[in-house]
């Protein structure tokens, strides 16, 4: 939520010792977490305060607030704890205030607003604006605990809030008197708990309000006037007089229409091709990313049921995946260990592996009922119907680095827009698609030495575990395996190393192609050969790409030589195409412009 400054103390004080000791009892009997949609040294453990079950004392300085309670949770920031600025961006900080009450510190402990910070200390209650870049700091030896929860606030909360001490309001009297949360053992408060959630898309007005304030923020103090924020601020033009026109007609009665859906990404496709500096001046945030936040959140509620057949969870999430991620390559070359390396981290869900089923199971994306073409999928089949049916697919297996589905984790605690990775190699040839299924769709394009990669292309059609057509009409000699490329009958008859070669080729062909039409932002390279040379290098470089923490659990992972995947053949060694040399030797010459092309493309 924007404050007005970017600190507030809020004027009580706690028996940090007495809440300490509850909160250590709260501790023992439960297991602390990672946080979804965050990876940086911190855990959390979630409270149940429903009905007046929470400890007698800390019920008793949560009710001192005065306001409607949500998310109540401990949280520990542990030793080492320096975590990137992060913007409340989500549609939920735009309504909802954390409220952070330390009850554990050490030297070094740090909150940070806006490029300011302060030492939040046992006993204080504080709130930050989360508008502006913040973050906690706990760089100190030892970890620190807060009692956080989040508000909409009330009349009274506001009004006791902001009589309270703000360290960076020059205007603002300090030392105000706090008011001391005295232990009432006879006292035990029954909290006022957040329980509803809206439902049906965003109003016309609320859409106003947000989308017309990011639009103020853009052009605040006059840093941004221009044709750019003048192209912005008549696409929000555009998106308010439809959606209010799309309300009138649909709205009331359908209220997940494929309407309002195509308007949001017709609406983000125009934004997207503004300049990417096009920034937030208060906060440095991308006004893209911005406005798919508000968009996104009009939309990700849960339909109402309609006729007398309740639809499953799954089916009744919308599931509009926060900038969705796909690792693209040719087969073989490495995308499993690098999958797997990644879905370490705890903000990522995935599938818990390829997803190629979640595709073949659409008829108008089967690639049988398709007559065999190949495995390309271009943007004229990204129909609302099928992504639609495609994202209830996914999140059926959708998991997370814990292996909890995502429609059976609990809804309060679960991300509305996950952060989505994928890796199947036959989506290599389907970036088209899948950019304009979703538009902010990132994409990592992974490479490997020629060589290598097709001798090992080779051993995989050898081995028979890769079968993918055992029955592909027209086709003579060894059962199909890996990816169906554009063109493949013409290698009717041809031998092993010829069919690798050709899928190795066409596969970074048609990703070189397909990425060169898409924003540079969009997409980054890596080649095998620097990942496993330095993975903690490379994980924390795609990391910055795809706009998650490199946090503990991925530093712990590539800090040691990395585990075999699941689709390893035999045990890696540098001189294994050894074994395929006559053969490699017989078409390396004939993919050598491809590979040529992407050496030149991986070091644009």
């Amino acid at each position: 939520m924007k404050l007005s400054t970017p600190f507030i103390r809020f004027p009580i004080r706690f028996d940090a010792d007495r809440l300490g000791k509850e909160a250590h009892e709260l501790a023992n009997a439960a297991e602390w977490e990672a946080p979804l949609g965050r990876e940086v040294g911190d855990a959390v453990l979630r409270l149940d305060l429903v009905g007046g079950r929470g400890p007698i004392y800390l019920m008793q300085v949560l009710a001192a607030f005065e306001t409607v309670i949500a998310n109540p949770r401990l949280v520990r920031f542990d030793p080492g704890c320096e975590p990137p600025d992060r913007i409340g961006l989500e549609y939920y900080w735009k309504t909802h205030q954390p409220i952070h009450l330390p009850i554990l510190t050490v030297d070094g402990h740090r909150a940070w607003s806006g490029g300011k910070d302060i030492e939040p200390k046992p006993g204080e209650a504080w709130l930050m604006d989360t508008w502006r870049p913040y973050r906690i700091d706990n760089p100190g030896g030892e970890a620190s605990i807060h009692l956080c929860v989040d508000t909409c606030g009330t009349a009274a909360f506001w009004d006791r809030a902001y009589k309270g001490d703000q360290p960076f309001n020059p205007k603002h009297e300090m030392g105000i008197v706090r008011k001391d949360v005295v232990f009432a053992a006879t006292n035990s408060p029954e909290l006022p708990m957040e329980s509803v959630e809206p439902l049906g898309v965003m109003t016309p007005g609320e859409l106003e309000f947000l989308v017309s304030g990011l639009v103020d923020a853009l052009e605040e103090g006059g840093k941004v006037k221009g044709v750019r924020s003048d192209v912005f601020r008549e696409i929000v033009a555009y998106l308010v007089a439809e959606w209010r026109a799309t309300w009138a007609q649909k709205g009331k009665r359908d209220r997940g229409s494929a309407a309002f859906r195509s308007l949001v990404d017709e609406v983000l496709r125009r934004v997207k091709r503004l300049p990417g500096d096009l920034v937030i001046p208060a906060n440095g945030a991308n006004a893209f990313n911005a406005l798919s936040h508000v968009l996104k959140a009009a939309l990700a509620v849960e339909p109402e049921t309609q006729g007398t057949a309740a639809k499953s969870r799954a089916e009744s999430v919308t599931g509009l995946f926060d900038r969705p991620t796909f690792i693209v390559s040719a087969p073989r070359s490495g995308s499993t260990l690098l999958f797997e390396t990644l879905a370490n981290n705890m903000r990522l869900w995935t599938l818990g592996g390829e997803g190629r089923g979640e595709i073949e199971r659409i008829d108008a994306l089967n690639t049988e009922k398709r007559g065999y073409h190949s495995n390309r999928i271009t943007e004229d089949l990204a129909t609302p119907k099928v992504r639609r049916e495609l994202v209830q697919n996914y999140l059926r297996r959708l998991q997370n680095s814990r292996s909890v589905l995502y429609r059976k984790e609990n809804a309060k605690v679960r991300p509305k827009n996950p952060r989505f990775l994928e890796k199947t190699p036959m989506n290599s040839l389907r970036i088209p698609f899948f950019k304009a299924l979703f538009p902010d769709a990132l994409f990592i394009y992974l490479h490997r030495n020629p060589r290598d990669n097709i001798s090992s292309m080779m051993d995989a059609w050898r081995s028979g575990g890769y079968v993918t057509y055992p029955k592909l009409p027209d086709w003579e000699g060894p059962p199909w395996s890996l990816l169906l490329p554009p063109g493949w009958r013409e290698f009717v008859g041809k031998p092993t190393e010829e069919i690798a070669a050709f899928q190795w080729a066409t596969t970074n062909d048609v990703i070189i192609e397909d990425l060169s039409a898409i924003p540079k932002d969009d997409w980054c390279v890596v080649s095998y050969e620097s990942f496993v040379g330095d993975p903690a290098g490379e994980i924390k470089r795609l990391c910055e790409f795809m706009d998650i923490q490199f946090g503990p659990r991925l530093r712990e992972v590539t800090s040691r030589p990395l585990r075999l995947s699941r689709h390893t053949l035999e045990p890696p060694d540098p001189d294994k195409w050894r074994n395929n040399e006559a053969e490699l030797s017989r078409v390396l010459p004939d993919i050598e412009a491809v590979a040529e092309r992407v050496r030149a493309f991986s070091e644009a």
